[in-house]
């Protein structure tokens, strides 16, 4: 598989199940990525899956329909990330449902965006493919692989999460962590949450309290 940072050039890989999406996204690859070469598309998931496990069709990055009818696509995205260290993996959606992004980080993707906006795609296409995520929500490749096969943990904690369990540890509130990252209260619960998870615990207290064992 080649590296898209290397060489500047990388593989893809489509799998969605509306087939004008499907020629829609084959389209802007074609007028606007010139450097990204799709190596298939598929309808199907567990094709995809399939194709990802196998040297001569494994892509750089592959892009995810997360509405899949059959394999859903946060289960391919799970099963791809599972299996490789290497593959980038961008989920999508027509409409970004609040469920959504909570599944497509807990199963190693580094970004969901919806299918409306072509500059969107292009450039996130572009980030993931390059090595990048999308946002501090998203973890790297690599990271997302080892959290997904091992099932989290605190070396899982994504930089903006790290932030926020350190100073819920040093005794501040939701609303001063807020002020101290500049960010909304809602943004602080929600990297709570993903740190509850990673953490396997259930509370705020019991994930400071793994916390604070780790920093002895």
């Amino acid at each position: 598989m080649a590296s898209p940072t290397s060489s500047g050039t990388f593989t893809m890989g489509i799998v969605d199940d509306d087939a004008l999406a499907l020629r829609s996204l084959r389209e802007i690859v074609a007028d606007r990525i010139p450097e990204g070469r799709i190596l298939w598309t598929e309808t199907s998931g567990q094709a995809a899956v399939e194709h990802c496990a196998s040297d001569q069709f494994k892509p750089d990055i592959v892009l995810v329909d997360m509405t899949l009818g059959g394999l859903r696509g946060v289960d391919v995205c799970r099963q791809i990330r599972m299996r490789s260290d290497a593959i980038a993996l961008l989920a999508m959606a027509t409409f970004l449902m609040k469920g959504y992004r909570e599944a497509a980080v807990r199963a190693g993707v580094q970004g969901l965006i919806g299918k409306g906006d072509e500059d969107v795609i292009v450039r996130s296409i572009r980030i993931v493919a390059g090595g990048g995520v999308l946002d501090d929500d998203f973890d790297t490749v690599a990271k997302a692989h080892a959290r997904v096969v091992n099932g989290g943990g605190i070396d899982y904690l994504t930089p903006r999460e790290t932030e926020v369990i350190t100073l819920l540890s040093s005794g501040l509130t939701d609303a001063e962590i807020s002020n101290a990252l500049n960010v909304d209260r809602a943004t602080v619960r929600k990297h709570m949450q993903a740190v509850r998870r990673k953490l396997r615990v259930d509370t705020a207290i019991q994930a400071v309290v793994a916390w604070l064992r780790t920093r002895d």
